[in-house]
């Protein structure tokens, strides 16, 4: 079989979450197939990514490590004459050490993720020159295409995940002198999937996440989805992306059937159980948003029960509790008696948006009950991530009402007030009103008490100045806005608030880029136009010259011509005196005495007469 069939075959058990099915076709081929160990090594990283894994993780970096020596060993005893062999394991060294830097990094483990990501760099590079250098004519077009596809993914994830990654990580390996950036990921994904080899699905996932957050191409995610999906139709994860997709879109009863289904797959495979639960938390957050309150609480207490990790469990509980308040089943007393019981229990959590949950859980605890601003509050955030803006400012102009008198009137309450109205008015297009109410709410960053709820909107305030002025290619405001907006830290969302300022940077990045690009092809332009000016102006010279030389040439040889017919002239008279000098000699020596009967006139020469009597 195949090396790379195997490797495409466990590629789709790993697509469905079959992870332990994937190991078995693997182990067969582990010893004698470098691509086999290199699935069985993304196998464990998948683990980690999906279960979150202390003892994968320790698994994945073991299987790693040993998959790496193995792979040295093979290039050492590898023929010089087998070149593919060679090409191909040095670029499957390159790629086990860059799926180290990438568990390395999931894990922040910061000092040894540059490390991996930096060896990985370095053997794909020299598998790409050896490929280019040895590539033999006689070797099928499909191997070379499936190793030229593996060095193009290897290069593709390298950029992908350093466009993604902390600034600490993306310094140290700039250090190395790699450039790297967002749009380079994207070439080499495309490139991938042009190839049709392998890596295609994979190359499209890559493409997909790229267009939304960094190329502003969500036009282009959909069909994405739908070609991996006629591949890989049973893979939960693929449903799951895609529901989350269609929400950050405001399709909400879309994105509720994906993750559905999503579940419905995942339910049939014993190793997805934790995912499973997951879906309950997406449905039920979905169902949130739609305000159906009681089937809302319905799934995510089904999270709540089977989930094994803490993630989203604070903000999953606080959801429920929100779900209570808007019932109509129970007396409001009942409702803050059982509100209660579950916000009293609740720990920080393992998300940022757990924290805030814990923050907002503490609040009602400590005021017996929801006060008039989180009625609203509540309410006007789930239409805004429902991209139902026209709802949030209608639901907003009773609510300054409230803020204007005590107890509300709190630069906290005010900020929140003007970042939801200026995140509105950004939804319905009216970018002008929406940057200046942000600012409004970050000028009230100085009277914002820090332990109270709030200090959040000032951040994303900043952010979302930022993007605007970045989107707009106003450089120079948007550094301003990012500077503001990682001045925050150390409260809650603060870990959204760097990964978006990260990947604004990064945005900001390649505009930069694109335009010290433009301006220097816009100066090579003006700059061989310059030089083409001044080529014809030499040109213009030079033919003013030879047009010169060439009436020089003809007055000289008009003169020599003239110089030629005076010459012919002169030497015409001298040969015509000499002619008539010759003809009176003979004349005279032929003249004959005759009886002089009569006059006779004889012409001894043309000028003179002689009589004769």
């Amino acid at each position: 079989m195949d090396s790379t069939s195997v490797y495409q075959q466990a590629q789709k058990l790993l697509w469905e979450g079959r992870f332990t099915q994937a190991e078995v076709l693997l182990k067969s081929h582990i010893k004698d197939d470098p691509w086999a160990g290199f699935a069985y090594c993304q196998a464990h990283l998948w683990r980690v990514l999906m279960m979150d894994s202390a003892e994968h993780d320790a698994q994945a970096q073991a299987r790693a490590d040993r998959l790496l020596s193995t792979l040295e060993e093979l290039i050492a005893a590898t023929p010089a004459t087998q070149k593919q062999k060679h090409i191909e394991l040095v670029a499957l060294v390159g790629m086990v050490s860059l799926c180290k830097g990438i568990l390395h990094t999931y894990k922040q483990r910061f000092v040894k993720a540059p490390i991996s990501l930096r060896y990985g760099w370095k053997m794909l590079n020299q598998a790409m020159d050896l490929f280019n250098a040895n590539t033999d004519e006689k070797t099928s077009a499909q191997e070379n295409t499936s190793i030229l596809s593996l060095i193009n993914f290897g290069f593709a994830l390298f950029h992908f995940f350093a466009a993604f990654a902390p600034k600490e990580i993306r310094s140290v390996v700039e250090m190395f002198g790699i450039s790297t950036d967002a749009s380079k990921a994207e070439q080499e994904f495309q490139t991938c999937v042009d190839n049709d080899a392998v890596f295609v699905e994979e190359s499209l996932m890559g493409i997909n996440v790229l267009s939304e957050w960094f190329m502003n191409k969500p036009e282009n995610v959909l069909p994405n989805f739908d070609r991996i999906l006629e591949k890989y139709p049973s893979s939960p994860f693929l449903h799951s992306a895609k529901g989350s997709f269609l929400r950050q879109r405001g399709l909400v009863d879309a994105s509720l059937e994906e993750f559905h289904e999503a579940r419905r797959l995942s339910s049939e495979i014993s190793e997805l159980q934790q995912f499973k639960a997951t879906m309950s938390y997406q449905i039920g957050y979905c169902l949130f948003l739609k305000e159906e309150w009681q089937e809302a609480e319905k799934e995510l207490r089904a999270f709540l029960a089977e989930s094994q990790t803490q993630t989203y469990k604070t903000h999953a509980s606080f959801i429920v509790g929100l779900c209570i308040w808007n019932s109509e089943e129970k007396s409001k007393a009942e409702k803050q008696q059982e509100i209660s019981e579950i916000y009293e229990k609740l720990t920080s959590g393992g998300s940022s948006w757990d924290t805030w949950a814990h923050r907002r859980a503490q609040l009602f605890v400590s005021k017996k009950g929801f006060t008039k601003w989180d009625d609203f509050l509540f309410k006007v955030m789930s239409y805004v991530e429902a991209h139902q803006y026209e709802k949030a400012l209608s639901f907003l102009l009773p609510a300054k009402e409230i803020l204007l008198h005590p107890p509300f009137r709190s630069a906290n309450f005010w900020c929140e007030f003007l970042f939801l109205k200026g995140i509105s008015l950004k939804g319905l297009g009216r970018s002008e009103e929406a940057y200046f109410t942000f600012k409004k709410a970050i000028r009230l960053e100085g009277s914002v008490n820090t332990s109270l709820p709030g200090i959040w909107a000032c951040a994303y305030a900043s952010l979302e100045s930022f993007e605007s002025h970045l989107d707009e290619g106003n450089l120079p405001l948007a550094h301003r806005w990012a500077e503001k907006a990682w001045w925050y830290s150390g409260y809650p969302w603060d870990s959204c608030v760097e990964i978006r300022a990260n990947i604004g940077y990064e945005k900001m990045r390649m505009k930069e880029k694109e335009k010290e690009e433009r301006e220097r092809e816009e100066k090579e332009r003006e700059e061989k136009e310059r030089e083409e000016r001044e080529r014809e102006e030499r040109e213009k010279e030079r033919e003013k010259e030879r047009e010169l030389r060439e009436k020089e040439r003809e007055e000289r040889e008009r003169l020599r011509e003239e110089r030629e017919k005076e010459k012919e002239k002169v030497e015409d008279s001298s040969s015509s005196e000499t002619d008539s000098d010759e003809m009176n000699l003979t004349s005279l020596s032929r003249v004959e005495v005759v009886p002089i009967t009569a006059p006779v006139a004889v012409i001894v020469n043309p000028s003179t007469s002689v009589y004769w009597e």
